[in-house]
């Protein structure tokens, strides 16, 4: 397991990149005799609201990320008093530090990848609940017009993420939801005739 506790009392995990290989044998949290499976099923004891879950892509030398690769640990820590530099003595970020043990240069923002893509996709916001940003990633298989818009529950338009011509490719974008209240909301995408929506839960 990614943490491992047997009282779990005292424990708090945030801003943490929680990753195991699910098997038979394994699960993301034990703690306090019971295991958690997901990141949202531990999210839901309170115990964490603003970790992730995601492969971290290390390189050599080991616990060193490859940049080359989207990823949402990139600014994704918080700061801890006394650690001010990483592995290789370079300084963190002083409000925003990335995720682990390396501070790196990781993408942040859309990502578009030059390459033979199959579909049009749109896949689940991640993390899922989040508080109060979470990443959307989506694909386009021909240059198209793209509209990406969130709506409350409702039906209300409360963002409207991407509305412009975009190449064939992968794509993400961050959603900062920090002026909205908890509940769920839809985001939808559309790029041609493609249309796709999906639901995700903001928890504050």
């Amino acid at each position: 397991s990614a943490i491992y506790s047997v009282d779990a009392t005292n424990l708090i995990s945030d801003y943490n990149d929680l990753y195991y290989e699910p098997n038979q044998y394994n699960c993301l949290v034990n703690a306090g005799g019971m295991d958690f499976h997901t990141l949202a099923e531990w999210q839901v004891m309170n115990k964490d609201l603003y970790s992730y879950t995601e492969m971290p892509n290390f390189v050599k030398p080991y616990l060193h990320i490859d940049s080359s690769i989207a990823t949402s640990l990139n600014s994704g820590g918080t700061t801890v008093g006394g650690i001010d530099t990483d592995i290789d003595k370079e300084i963190r970020n002083s409000t925003s530090p990335d995720i682990g043990a390396d501070e790196f240069a990781g993408i942040t923002s859309v990502v578009e990848q030059e390459s033979m893509i199959a579909e049009f996709a749109l896949e689940q916001n991640y993390p899922n609940p989040f508080n109060p940003a979470t990443t959307i990633k989506y694909e386009i298989k021909e240059r198209s017009f793209v509209e990406l818009k969130v709506y409350d529950i409702l039906g209300r338009e409360v963002a409207s993420l991407i509305n412009e011509e975009k190449d064939a490719g992968y794509y993400e974008i961050n959603f900062n939801s920090a002026e909205l209240s908890s509940g769920v909301y839809l985001y939808q995408l559309k790029a041609g005739t493609y249309v796709e929506t999906k639901k995700m839960m903001l928890l504050k």
